[in-house]
Formats: C-alpha cells, structure tokens, sequence
C-alpha cells in the first residue's frame, strides 16, 4: 500500500499544469511513470516436494515497470535546466520510496558552443549509445529465461557512460568536438567520495581505483551512411579467488547459468550504426575482453557479440535482437577449464491497425556445457518464451493487456524439483509529460 500511495502521489504532482507555471525561464519538468498490473501468473512446477505444496502455484500482483528491473521504477518526476553557458539535471524516482534516480548533475560549456562541455555528477549519457539498443528482451514482460532478464543489455552492443547513486559512485565527463560530427570523450567514476574537503579532510579515495574505472570513446558520424564508434573501458585490478564450483568461477567474474559479470575486465568495444537504408535500422556491437593473469592462472572473459536491427512496410514493423557470448575460460596447471557459448535472441513484430497497435514477443535463451580438460561439466539449458498483447497509444502515454507463457528449461529432462514455467495476465498503463 504504500507503494502505491508514492507513485500516486508522484502521478497527481507531475500532472499538475499549476505546479509547473512557477518555474523560472529555463527549467522544465517532465514526468515518466509505469504501472503492472498482473491478475492472474500460474507458476508451473515438475514435481511435489516437501518446499513446493502443489505442482502449480497462482499469484497475483500489482507493481512498477515490468522485465529488465525486477523492482524497477515506477514513477520519474525529471527537472531540467539549461542555459547558454550552463545547466543541470535531477531525476526523482519512486516505487516504494522516494529517492534519487538516475542523474543529479551539473554541466558547463566554457565556450558556449559544443566544442569543450564538462559534466560531473550521478548521470548516464548515451551520446555513443546509438539508436537500436536491445530493449525487447523484457518487452512487455517476456524474458525467455533469465540471462536477458538478470543483464543489463541496454548497453549490449556499446556501453554507455553512467554512473549509480545506490552504488555511492559519481562520474565526470569531458567532450571534446572538434569538428561536426566527431565527438570525443574521456569518462571517469569515483567510487566513496566522501566531498569533504579541508586541510586534513580525505576528499576522496585513491586516484589509482578512479583511474581503474575511466572509459575513453571516439565517434563519428557518416553522413548519409552510419555512425561508427569506439571506446577502451578500464577496470579494476584482476583477482582470482579460485574455483569454488562448477559454476562460479571465484574472483571478480562469477557467471551462472545465465548470469555474467563483464564489467570487471578491461576491453575494447566498437560498433556501427547503419543509417543508409530508409526503414531497416542496424546497430551492431562486439566486446573484446583483455585477458588476465594472476598466481600462475590465465583467465579470459568470452568475447560478446550484439545485434539489433528490424525491417518495417506500411502499418507492419519487426524488431530483432540478439547476443551472444563465446570464448574464454580458466587455465592453470591442472584445470583448462573453457566457457560455453551463451545466446539469446528476441523477435518483436507488430501491426499498426490504426485504433490499436497488436505485437508479438518470441524469445529464446540458450547455454552450452562448459568442459574441464575435456568433461563436460554441468548441463546444457535453453528457455522460450512467447507474448501477444494489443496496445493503445494516447497523446500521454498508453495502455497494453496481453499473456505470456515462458517454459524454462525444456532441455532438462532430468528428475528433481524445479519450476518449468509460467503464464501470466498482465496489464500495463505508461504515462509521460514532457
């Protein structure tokens, strides 16, 4: 209940014409807010056990957004400010309280133009991101298993620049364009600032563990044929704790069946961006992991390789996007342990009838078996998923009812107690002012 008390409050004071008059010459307000509700989700269960009563179970619900964030926001109350010279951002986000969302930063162009512009704070940037990132993993609530659902593929085919308040991190970034079309750009987190400064304060920690964290990008636009761009990302230094089971692989890089920690190893992105094609958007992507050595063990992250592209006529459109990770392994004097190839693919298609858009959503998951020294070890899985839903668009947002059906891990035929899928009734109403 109180959930739903914040967000509502959150809805009235955003829809308020009277609230935004007050404002001075330069700073508007825009609001963002999402809302599932899910009468009916039927969890399928192989077998009884002692902690599963029944072999289905039925639940219902009521919360904010619905796919990538399993608590995700809910309600976004944004303020902006601009100027010739300088500006700011700050984003208020809610779902069952009220705290800092996304940025809270202050930006300045010393020169007025867009030649030289510093940014510092709690922000995420996508000026490198490009346009086709892979969203319709989690669209209208399908993941076909949990690798698309646990990772942040947003930034799939090329990372952005951002930075997490709930992680205590701020950022600075500086952009360079020389000339129309070449933006250039150095990135840096600081992780427990304590912004204390004094004669005997600690204002910071060790510049060494920022410099571990910066990220330096280029891009360019063609005219008339794409936009080509590429970063070098650092990270902190590589630890190996060991291998503690046939899943986790110990140190700073810990993957499960469909979970990966990539953002702990340094690499080099690049992508490219097509623009030439009227009515065929492709954005493509791929990760090159630098390996790492410690203790007499070599250890390498899987190289990562991302696609999102579509093809539309008329009142039809079809979204397609696609990862995957291959490569890479442990080797120490007695193990060669070597990762699997994961992938997961979604396809999006839709039909415009004018009153109503009616859409689609077919995922699937899927991971090999790792070996060591030649043994397979573990089990291969693979997820599908499938969603029809029917959405109305208004001037301030929309309104979507469909069902989903996920089946999780048809590849597993061994016995033993584990959910095998679920079908779900939700409803979604989305609300923008901007």
């Amino acid at each position: 209940m109180k959930k739903i008390i914040v967000i509502s409050f959150l809805f009235i004071m955003a829809s308020s014409t009277v609230f935004a008059q007050f404002f001075p010459d330069g700073i508007t307000m825009s609001f963002w807010g999402q809302i599932a509700f899910v009468p009916l989700e039927i969890q399928f269960n192989q077998e009884e056990s002692e902690y599963l009563e029944t072999k289905q179970k039925i639940r219902t619900g009521i919360g904010p957004s619905w796919g990538l964030q399993p608590n995700g926001r809910a309600a976004n109350l944004m303020f902006n400010g601009n100027s010739d010279y300088i500006g700011f951002g700050v984003e208020i986000e809610a779902d069952i309280e009220i705290r800092l969302g996304e940025y809270a930063y202050i930006w300045a162009k010393p020169f007025m133009n867009d030649f030289l512009r510093l940014d510092a704070g709690v922000f995420m940037n996508h000026m490198f991101r490009g346009t086709r990132s892979i969203v319709n993993f989690a669209k209208f609530g399908l993941s076909a298993g949990t690798l698309a659902q646990d990772m942040d593929l947003n930034d799939a085919i090329f990372n952005r620049f951002a930075v997490k308040s709930i992680e205590n991190e701020a950022g600075a970034l500086l952009t360079i364009t020389p000339v129309y079309g070449l933006n250039i750009a150095a990135f840096m987190r600081v992780q427990n600032s304590t912004l204390e400064a004094g004669p005997k304060k600690q204002i910071g920690p060790m510049l060494g563990s920022s410099v571990d964290r910066i990220q330096v990008a280029a891009g360019y636009k063609i005219q008339g044929a794409g936009f080509i761009r590429a970063q070098f990302i650092n990270a902190p230094e590589f630890e190996f704790t060991g291998i503690t089971t046939s899943t986790q692989y110990g140190g700073r890089f810990e993957r499960n069946d469909f979970n990966l920690y990539y953002n702990y190893f340094k690499r080099i992105e690049a992508a490219f961006q097509l623009t030439a094609v009227q009515g065929l958007p492709l954005d493509i992507g791929v990760k090159i992991p630098f390996p790492e050595s410690n203790n007499n063990i070599d250890y390498s992250a899987p190289f990562v390789a991302a696609l999102g592209t579509g093809y539309g006529f008329e009142n039809f459109f079809c979204n397609l996007a696609f990862i995957s990770w291959f490569g890479g392994g442990i080797n120490s004097r007695t193990t060669d342990y070597k990762f699997a190839p994961m992938f997961a693919v979604n396809l999006n298609p839709t039909y415009n009838f004018g009153f109503a858009t009616v859409g689609a959503t077919i995922g699937m998951d899927y991971k090999g078996t790792d070996t060591a020294n030649g043994n397979e070890i573990g089990f291969e899985r693979m997820d599908l998923g499938f969603t029809l839903y029917i959405m109305k668009k208004f001037s301030k947002g929309n309104i979507q009812a469909g069902f989903s059906y996920t089946m999780l891990d048809i590849t597993n035929d061994r016995p033993g107690t584990r959910e095998t899928g679920y079908f779900r009734i939700p409803l979604i109403m989305e609300i923008e002012f901007f």
